[in-house]
């Protein structure tokens, strides 16, 4: 890493070169994201402005742990959400813990400590995961021997929405399910991944084809759990879920319940996950065990020693090391978020740099997670480097991928209980084989995470012991 100035006087951070004089850099970054995050620190060091041609902005990548730290933790109140950014948010998922800012986000955050924190609550959600991935395993068993592969990101996405709404809402109907996925799929394409990557689009209001689905849509996700809100709040014996305590939790000040509208705004937070973030590391977990002889080989042998022919459950997961070790790795090749953005209210210094009021500081995760200062290999698919032994020994902004600070991704323990059961249930039972062919693409092309261009076609097999069953091929190593 390239070295800051010494000295205690102020000094402006190094600008980009070679950028269009109009879009500044903007239109390399509407590009390949990931490539210039991790190019971008090797050529200009820990900290660099972005040009962004016309637009009035000063936007400043940060790739160094001192300086992320000072933005997300040392000096964390001066710097907050744009609201731009949280005005795109809210239209698709509400205000809720994750799109707000300052005294409403504190008040969330303390509201919903709870539910984060009640042990039978989550062992509730752990049995929503059980149950739902042993009915995937039935439906992926379903399609073993077919002549044409199973795309499985598909029944991934599927899998981990029921997941969520089924541990939230335990008495929700399949057909308020699929209501709301199909709705989400609308809202979050169109809000998310076509609108900001686009620079010429009709605002909501003008009733455009797509914008009259994607406003049709958000009505129809906020009736349906409107819907089944009313139902809870009249039902005396409802099942103790996340959803129950929701509706019982209250602002300490003025002893104020979650409105109906709140609460829609949080089971959306918790959608957003469910059909981004989630499905893309599962995904990306399977095509690497597949393409990866050794890992899986591994994976089995642990899974054969601690499960055996029993169901993975909560109790499990301390002992499934080398399955976490796993989705680390594949969460620091494909970081579920690239990058973080804030905004500083007031002039501040970063390490020896002046940073203007109204800048935005970008947190460059996918840069950390690929920057040879901190990682022996950056490229190289390597899960034991998360082994405890390897990974204390580093900067807790060297790895981030559910953030760093006050604002860090709350449900962090569910989510990774989350994947590890559901890679633990999958690859107890099932062996997946990519066909012959062109390996996919990952990218962030049709997403806010890696998807697979065209989905992930795979041959299903069940696993038996732990070789597998005549005729299913050996995977082969690709190179990334």
């Amino acid at each position: 890493m390239s070295p800051a100035p010494s000295g205690s006087r102020r000094i402006a951070p190094p600008r980009t070169r070679r950028a269009n004089p109009l879009f500044g850099d903007m239109l390399r970054f509407a590009g390949d994201l990931p490539a210039l995050a991790q190019e971008f620190p090797l050529e200009y060091g820990p900290i660099v402005q972005i040009r962004t041609g016309v637009a009035p902005l000063r936007v400043y990548l940060l790739t160094d742990p001192e300086y992320i730290e000072h933005v997300l933790l040392t000096n964390h109140r001066n710097y907050v959400k744009d609201r731009l950014q949280i005005g795109l948010l809210q239209k698709g998922v509400g205000a809720n813990i994750f799109t707000t800012n300052g005294d409403e986000w504190l008040r969330l955050r303390q509201i919903m400590r709870p539910v984060f924190d009640r042990r039978e609550i989550n062992q509730g959600y752990a049995q929503a995961v059980t149950d739902e991935t042993a009915v995937s395993v039935s439906r992926l068993i379903a399609t073993e021997g077919n002549s044409e592969p199973t795309d499985l990101e598909e029944e991934i996405r599927l899998l981990t929405c029921r997941v969520v709404l089924r541990s939230m809402i335990r008495d929700i109907s399949d057909a308020s399910i699929e209501k709301i996925r199909s709705g989400f799929d609308q809202i979050f394409d169109h809000l998310f991944v076509v609108r900001p990557k686009r620079l010429f689009l009709p605002p909501l209001c003008i009733p455009s084809p797509n914008n009259r689905r994607t406003k049709t849509a958000l009505a129809t996700v906020a009736e349906t759990l409107d819907e089944v809100i009313q139902a809870r709040r009249s039902n005396s014996n409802a099942p103790h879920d996340f959803l129950g305590l929701m509706l019982s939790v209250a602002d300490k000040k003025n002893d104020a319940t979650l409105t109906n509208e709140e609460i829609v705004a949080e089971v959306s937070n918790f959608m957003f996950n469910a059909l981004e973030p989630i499905p893309s590391v599962l995904t990306l977990v399977f095509h690497l065990l597949a393409t990866h002889p050794d890992a899986e080989q591994r994976l089995h042998a642990e899974l054969d020693e601690v499960l055996g022919d029993h169901t993975a459950t909560i109790d499990d997961l301390d002992n499934l090391d080398f399955t976490k070790r796993l989705i680390r790795e594949t969460m620091r090749l494909y970081s579920p978020a690239l990058m973080l953005m804030r905004v500083a209210k007031s002039r501040d210094k970063i390490g020896p740099y002046q940073i203007p009021a109204k800048a935005r500081a970008v947190i460059n995760i996918c840069g950390m997670h690929y920057h040879p200062d901190y990682w022996d290999n950056p490229r190289q698919f390597d899960p034991d480097r998360f082994s405890n032994d390897r990974f204390t020994q580093r900067s807790q902004s060297a790895y981030m991928p559910f953030g760093v600070g006050a604002r860090a991704c709350s449900g962090e323990a569910m989510v990774m209980a989350q994947m590890q059961l559901i890679v633990a249930t999958l690859a107890n039972q099932l062996q997946f084989r990519p066909p012959p062919g062109p390996q996919p693409v990952f990218s962030h092309v049709r997403s806010l995470a890696y998807r697979p261009e065209g989905g992930l076609p795979m041959n299903v097999h069940r696993r038996v012991g732990d070789r597998p069953r005549d005729g299913l091929a050996q995977p082969t190593g690709t190179k990334r």
